[in-house]
């Protein structure tokens, strides 16, 4: 503990974390081929020890987004100044949530594959030439379409500061080295990247911790999670195609 906030420690490490925004292609590379050995692996894993990662559930939503709601009602006379951007994401899923009457059994994509479930760049130390040597943070895992994962993981990794070419340049460098190591058709993909920004629109947790309790630390976190709920109705297939080819 130290000035309010837990750190773990990792006395065995000598490396640094990527730094948001300033990620290297190298070092963007090294994430998707070890997510796709990661991968590899997974399948290979009896699902008998592990728990099916739990997905989007739409009363779930719509009961504490009420409660949200209210909370930020009350405080108008003392708002934050982001209160007006949490509001405006908070109706963009409401609006998507009432709408999708699709559940996850709903996509044909197989869980069947045992993934770290939190595979982003702010889990992992890499080294001078930014090469991932370590990742950590497994206390996710559980039984997925590796297919999800691999959208989550290009969107966060590539997608984090912004949804410009240059983050293209990186999700296609992402996916490519993942093939590599781990090939994966154009479908299965797309599956996946709807599967994500899905769920994505009805994630509230992120509101909640923002709105009670963290509001600059968890600032950055919360701007790029707004940024992804901003593509939910997309063109996935067309976007998909970007990053595929």
């Amino acid at each position: 503990m130290l000035d309010g906030t837990w750190h773990s420690l990792f006395p065995f490490v000598e490396g640094r974390t990527p730094v948001y925004g300033a990620l290297s292609d190298r070092t963007v590379q090294s994430l998707g081929k070890l997510l796709g050995y990661v991968h590899r692996v997974g399948s290979q894993v009896s699902p008998d020890s592990y728990r099916t990662i739990p997905l989007w559930n739409k009363q779930e939503f719509l009961f504490e987004l009420i409660e949200l709601q209210s909370i930020l009602e009350r405080r108008a006379y003392s708002k934050h100044p982001v209160d007006p951007r949490v509001a405006e994401n908070l109706k963009r899923k409401e609006t998507f949530v009432r709408s999708n009457s699709i559940a996850p059994h709903d996509i044909p994509l197989v869980f069947d594959t045992l993934i770290h479930c939190d595979f982003i760049y702010q889990n992992t130390f890499v080294d001078e030439q930014g090469e991932i040597t370590h990742i950590y943070d497994f206390e996710k895992t559980s039984y997925a379409p590796r297919a999800y994962e691999l959208a989550r993981s290009l969107l966060i990794n590539c997608f984090d500061d912004g949804w410009e070419e240059k983050n293209f340049v990186q999700g296609r460098l992402f996916l490519a080295v993942y093939r590599d190591v781990y090939p994966i058709d154009l479908e299965t993909f797309y599956h996946g990247v709807r599967m994500y920004l899905i769920h994505c629109a009805h994630m509230i947790w992120l509101d909640v911790r923002h709105i009670m309790t963290e509001y600059e630390r968890s600032m950055q976190i919360y701007l790029s999670h707004a940024r992804r709920v901003s593509h939910v109705g997309d063109d996935h297939l067309a976007f998909c195609k970007k990053l595929y080819r």
